[in-house]
């Protein structure tokens, strides 16, 4: 169900609702996948493989043909080289009301008339494992090309239908990490650094030029470790970082044209109901401004017991957000106001603050294996 929306407005002098469309939309989906594992010669490794998809949509069917490649060259022992193609498509990509993952989010088909999100991705790199196996060394790139990305319009409304609010064009993802990995010993991990962009073009929407995509986190640090205190504990930790996500938000407001008293019947205004004569926000582009970044550590530790004939209990304590950061979920504007000559509303201060809703949270569980 694409969209489900009932508004409903109380006021003093008047109570109304209203319940917006409400509708299905069916769709199908199947595909075939084949894959071959080819090694010609000592050095070199081939896997290829194909995926043929179709999808059936209003009463119209899309076929996807999904070449794969991925091709390994053995430069000496322990180092090798990686490029790989591949091609994809999806019926259905997430399209989001607000600038973070929320249950809210929206899993939206493709529209009518639209054709499939497909992507077309090249990739790369390099990777050593040391003789003994103890630690692995990686360094990886990748471009990617995207069509039918979907975005909300600059004209969005939970009021409105979404399926009418959202508009199609390109992207462009293209990126690097570099990655070091501890495989043995009682103290295992990992830790990976990546530096990466993300950009949109959708027509109708920053004027028809790229932008910054909401996921555009330029560095990505990531740090796990594992430590065995004895067969039966194991204590582990992690560590995120991530530059923030983007978000559209106004440098300024500037006086409407009819408060300047040009005639209105010339003059373009803000809705008095939703924006309080508070006057025009002015935006530089879509996704203008970054959050601040984001940051978590999380550590647990899990005691197991073996309890015979194959089967083992887990107890897993642990806690997320260990140190308690509040990482900013979005970005709220805050307004005082007084009021001119003529009795008209005027911004007297603003100023943006940041929201954030979790903090430390701990957790428990059981597992039985068996």
């Amino acid at each position: 169900m694409p969209t489900a929306v009932e508004h409903t407005v109380d006021k003093p002098s008047a109570s109304f609702g209203n319940t917006y469309t409400s509708y299905h939309i069916h769709a199908n989906e199947a595909g075939v996948y084949a894959n071959i594992a080819y090694e010609p010669v000592r050095w070199l490794g081939i896997d290829a493989g194909m995926r043929i998809a179709n999808y059936g949509i209003y009463s119209k069917w899309h076929t996807s043909a999904e070449p794969r490649l991925l091709a390994r060259f053995a430069l000496q022992p322990g180092l090798s080289l990686k490029v790989n193609y591949a091609r994809m498509s999806q019926l259905v990509q997430q399209v989001s009301d607000s600038y973070v993952n929320l249950p809210t989010d929206n899993w939206m088909p493709v529209g009518q008339g639209e054709d499939l999100l497909t992507s077309d991705q090249v990739g790369g790199g390099l990777y050593y494992d040391t003789r003994d196996g103890a630690y692995s060394l990686s360094v990886e790139g990748y471009y990617k090309w995207l069509d039918g990305v979907a975005e909300v319009n600059e004209d969005y409304s939970y009021s409105y239908d979404k399926m009418q609010n959202i508009l199609y064009g390109r992207g462009s993802a293209y990126g690097g990490e570099i990655a070091i990995t501890r495989n043995t010993g009682r103290l295992t991990g990992s830790i990976s650094y990546g530096l990466m962009w993300a950009h949109r073009k959708i027509p109708g929407i920053n004027g028809g030029k790229w932008f910054p995509a909401k996921f555009d986190n330029r560095h990505k640090v990531n740090v796990t470790l594992n430590y065995k205190l004895s067969d039966r504990i194991e204590l582990n930790a992690s560590w995120v970082f991530a530059t923030g996500n983007r978000m559209t938000v106004p440098v300024g407001m500037y006086q409407s044209m009819q408060d300047a008293d040009i005639p209105g019947a010339i003059a373009p205004h803000p809705d008095e109901e939703m924006n309080q004569g508070l006057g025009l926000n002015y935006y530089t582009s879509r996704n203008n401004v970054r959050l601040p970044a984001y940051h978590r550590l999380d550590i647990g530790a899990s005691f197991t017991r073996q309890l015979g004939k194959g089967r083992k209990g887990v107890w897993r304590v642990g806690l997320y957000n260990a140190y308690c950061h509040f990482n900013p979920m979005t970005v709220r504007r805050r307004e005082w106001v007084s009021f001119g000559s003529n009795n008209a509303a005027r911004p007297w201060d603003v100023h943006y603050e940041t929201f954030s809703i979790f903090p430390i949270i701990p957790n428990v569980s059981y597992s039985y294996y068996f």
